[in-house]
Formats: C-alpha cells, sequence, structure tokens
C-alpha cells in the first residue's frame, strides 16, 4: 500500500482470532482506501473534462469579438471611428487576446 498498490489484501486465517480480527479490519481499511482513491481520480477526471469543455465553448466566442475588434481598430480611419470608439475597441481586442491566452495555457 505504501507504494500505491490499493488492491493488496492480507490472507485471513481460519481461526478469526485476534490476528485474524486485525487482518479482516486490514482488507476493510483497503477496502475503503481503494474506493476513495478510485472516486478522487473519478472526479479529478470530470473535473478537467469540465475544465477543458468551457475553455472550448469559450473559445469561439472570444475569437470572434477579437476578430471583429481587430478589424474595427484596422479600419477605423476608413470607417471613421472616433478616437473613444477606437480606444474601446483596441481595449476590447487586449481582452480577448489576453483570456484565449489564458484558456490556451490550460
Amino acid at each position: 500500500m505504501k507504494q500505491g498498490e490499493y488492491t493488496q489484501r492480507v490472507s485471513l486465517p481460519r481461526k478469526l482470532d485476534e490476528l485474524g480480527q486485525l487482518g479482516l479490519t486490514f482488507n476493510e481499511m483497503a477496502d475503503t482506501i481503494e474506493a476513495d482513491i478510485t472516486e478522487l481520480r473519478r472526479q479529478d477526471q470530470v473535473r478537467r473534462d469540465l475544465i477543458a469543455n468551457i475553455a472550448h465553448d469559450l473559445a469561439t466566442p472570444l475569437t470572434a469579438i477579437q476578430g471583429f475588434s481587430e478589424a474595427l481598430v484596422t479600419m477605423s480611419s476608413s470607417i471613421q471611428l472616433n478616437a473613444r470608439k477606437r480606444h474601446s475597441a483596441s481595449g476590447e481586442r487586449c481582452s480577448a487576446y489576453a483570456v484565449l491566452s489564458l484558456i490556451s495555457s490550460r
């Protein structure tokens, strides 16, 4: 068990004296530990899957926001955006880029 082998059990004697009772208790403890470790691993996988799905779901709209704001900044002179709107579009582009960077670094 020390090396992470949670399936190991002790052989029980035919007679359940004090030593046999200790072995039985040890096996019950090992069953509980094995079940807890299995559940922790399952929950960790569920958490990882959830984070991956959320990151994927956020990436598409953020990419669209980033692309649209880049287009606004690039075309700001031809579509006559005032300085305030150009600054806002530039800020949106930077924010979208920052969030996308966080998502992709998970």
